[in-house]
């Protein structure tokens, strides 16, 4: 497999593509220039209302995250990292990369040829076609702006300025599912369902699960400034 001659797409019909296309558990992978990994799945990421997920070093520790992720759309990138016996790893895992969301691997064309020669089960899995997804200069000059925008904004905040925030964004991802128990770590969501038992598993894993930070947990119907996020029990407020 190369990735010279494959077929472009643009960032917008990508996500137009995989949203119509792309059902629970599947996983879609595109190819992108060296370098660019990183801002183009968080840019996939933002335009999809998915998640952006910058891969653990190892196989197993990447199959652990990719599985907390719930029913959340991941866009994976960092898999530059990976070694062919990690690729072979994650081949012999790939059952548990069945999952309630999907994924999209963001690939370079090192780790595209990785992932044929070394787990080819898995990538017979990934659905067709795959596709080279091109550095579009708008989406990189709007990218820079954002972040210019955010330092610019933020950059006299104090911590608890901050933890507000962070608390507003948190229920405002929470609200999103609607009579949902939800598990956060900061603003990304690892999981959400009805069931509130269920919630609390994942909730517990989560601690063992993904080194990011402490998990939240969000009760439905709970808004601001009925109660803040909990953490084992606690407020997420002066923990």
């Amino acid at each position: 497999m190369s990735a010279v001659g494959l077929p472009s797409i643009r960032l917008d019909e990508l996500c137009r593509r995989s949203d119509a296309e792309l059902g629970p558990g599947g996983i879609r992978a595109v190819v992108v220039s060296e370098g660019d990994a990183l801002s183009l799945a968080r840019r996939i990421a933002h335009r999809s209302r998915g998640q952006h997920l910058d891969a653990p070093s190892d196989a197993a520790a990447l199959a652990r995250r990719l599985r907390a992720g719930g029913g959340a759309l991941l866009v994976v990138s960092g898999l530059e990292a990976f070694s062919g016996d990690e690729w072979e790893r994650l081949d012999l895992l790939r059952s548990r990369l069945s999952r309630e969301g999907s994924t999209i691997l963001v690939l370079s064309p090192r780790s595209m040829d990785l992932l044929a020669r070394a787990a080819p089960n898995l990538s017979s899995f990934i659905s067709p076609p795959l596709w080279h997804l091109e550095s579009d200069p708008d989406d990189r000059a709007e990218e820079d702006a954002e972040a210019t925008q955010w330092s610019s904004a933020h950059v006299d905040d104090s911590p608890s300025q901050k933890r507000e925030r962070l608390i507003r964004r948190q229920y405002e991802e929470a609200s999103k599912f609607p009579g949902e128990f939800v598990v956060m770590i900061g603003t990304r969501i690892l999981f959400h369902s009805a069931d509130r038992d269920e919630a609390i598993r994942r909730y517990e894993s989560a601690f063992e699960d993904v080194p990011d930070g402490p998990p939240v947990f969000i009760e439905p119907g709970v808004r601001l400034p009925d109660r803040d996020p909990v953490v084992r029990g606690r407020s997420l407020r002066g923990v």
